[in-house]
């Protein structure tokens, strides 16, 4: 399979792989902690991949499709609360998204993901992948730079 190599992804034949790099950074320690669990989270699902073809892997999906879960909404709630704590101007937003990636979690058809493993983890890695590099990247950094602002002003 081909790699391909770009400032924040790799991609592995066609899937974005996730790999931790400085670019995801906020400067907010305890989110970039966070969002360092949440890619380990995602390789984990990502590492599934290699299995698939040779073994059922429907518990460890589920398994792991269930600690994605857990683990986000602890850190969704986690952001909100800095979002609270600095008045972030985008705050309403940014939950409609949290909320959005949770109802997807929630949405996945467990009966489709057993009859086709294969396809039912490729799709939900591709998406998982997409929607944390451009959330962190586009929808975090907003917050970051504002929460950032109010922190150097006071």
């Amino acid at each position: 399979m081909k790699h391909i190599s770009t400032t924040n992804i790799l991609i592995w034949g066609g899937i974005l792989i996730f790999i931790w790099n400085e670019s995801f950074e906020l400067g907010i320690p305890e989110l970039d902690k966070q969002h360092k669990h949440l890619f380990e989270v995602g390789s984990n699902l990502h590492e599934l991949i290699d299995r698939v073809d040779y073994e059922d892997v429907y518990d460890d999906i589920i398994s792991h499709v269930e600690e994605l879960k857990e683990y986000t909404i602890f850190h969704f709630n986690s952001e909100e609360a800095f979002f609270d704590t600095y008045g972030y101007s985008g705050s309403n937003m940014h939950k409609v998204e949290h909320q959005q990636f949770i109802d997807y979690l929630d949405g996945i058809d467990l009966s489709q993901v057993d009859a086709n493993q294969q396809e039912a983890l490729l799709d939900l890695v591709k998406f998982i992948a997409k929607w944390i590099f451009k959330h962190i990247n586009d929808s975090d950094s907003k917050y970051a730079f504002e929460i950032k602002q109010k922190q150097n002003s006071n």
